[in-house]
């Protein structure tokens, strides 16, 4: 009786620490991540400034705005930062456009010129982070200047605390969470039970 069901227990043992230990556990991870996403992007906005000096002359009032496509990154991903120029002249002007980025590789290269055409212009810069930590993306073009801010994690984008446990958990109960885990499990314990009926008959 016993034999028969130690499987049982041990199915219903395993399925009430899935259901009372680790899935609460994942849901708490899960909302702190999401609540953490969401300071961060406040955190990043809250970095921004534009400055700007007064005078007259071709494209030097041009850079409208700076847009990062996204304010929240992880190691080894990239984004890409929008840089609006309005030309509010009749005829195209010349524009000198610097990124400066030290946290970050920066694609194409970090000043480069452009013929910037009357209204409106979006120009895509790719950059990627090179470290952690709250960032600032300085660019400017004529006398304008605007800063941007970017907030870079790890590459799972949770704290180290975070990654422990969940790095633990995944490692006792990684197995399963597979099918074949569940397939070897159900044909011992079908082995057992077939073994325990030829006992019973013979």
């Amino acid at each position: 009786m016993s034999m028969y069901f130690r499987p049982r227990v041990i199915s219903a043992i395993f399925g009430a620490f899935l259901t009372f230990v680790v899935t609460p556990y994942l849901a708490i991870v899960y909302q702190g991540f999401i609540s953490q996403i969401r300071q961060d992007e406040l955190d990043a906005m809250l970095m921004d400034e534009k400055e700007s000096w007064h005078a007259s002359g071709p494209c030097i009032h041009a850079l409208a705005e700076v847009i990062p496509e996204q304010r929240r990154l992880s190691i080894g991903e990239s984004t890409i930062l929008e840089i609006v120029m309005n030309n509010s002249a009749d005829s195209n002007c010349i524009a000198n456009i610097e990124v400066n980025a030290a946290a970050f590789d920066v694609r194409p290269e970090k000043e480069k010129q452009f013929d910037i055409p009357p209204g409106r212009t979006v120009l895509l810069w790719n950059i990627s982070p090179k470290s952690e930590g709250s960032h600032r993306i300085l660019v400017s073009s004529g006398l304008e200047q605007i800063t941007s801010g970017l907030i870079v994690k790890d590459k799972n984008g949770l704290s180290s605390f975070q990654l422990m446990v969940i790095s633990i958990l995944t490692s006792i109960l990684g197995p399963a969470f597979t099918v074949p885990w569940w397939i070897e499990f159900l044909s011992k314990r079908r082995e057992k039970r077939e073994a325990k009926d030829a006992n019973i008959k013979t």
